[in-house]
């Protein structure tokens, strides 16, 4: 049992070790462009980190300068899969599952912006049969 023991506690010390030798924890941003008929543009902007990418930040905003990283993640949403999106004729549809856990703060000039609101199911559908997106 002690051998079982000290085999475990090895393979954990040089997988922790090996790992750190390798970049493998790096923050992945995601950045989509969206941009109005009169050329106004709004990014929408996501990070994800962890061992598997299940810690997550997403922000909609006109900077494209905003949240390059996790230091900058104010008026950001820190939930996995937030809510979904879909940009048709100058409007920006956000739908979340059951109740809204994100506003945009920033006012934009030409994007109108559709707050909507679905139980689970019906949020699971969309995001498979409608074209909308996940950040």
């Amino acid at each position: 049992m002690k051998k079982v023991i000290k085999r475990m506690l090895l393979a954990i010390l040089i997988t922790v070790l090996f790992s750190s030798c390798f970049n493998t924890f790096v923050d992945s941003v995601r950045c989509k462009e969206i941009v109005s008929s009169k050329g106004e543009k709004v990014y929408i902007k996501s990070i994800n980190w962890g061992v598997t990418g299940d810690k997550q930040a997403t922000i909609i905003t006109s900077d494209i300068e905003r949240m390059k990283t996790r230091t900058d993640t104010a008026g950001a949403v820190h939930i996995l899969e937030p809510f979904l999106y879909r940009f048709k004729n100058d409007t920006l549809t956000l739908v979340f599952k059951v109740k809204k856990n994100y506003e945009i703060k920033e006012k934009f000039k030409t994007i109108k912006v559709k707050y909507v609101f679905v139980d689970f199911s019906e949020f699971w559908r969309m995001k498979n049969e409608q074209g909308y997106l996940l950040p």
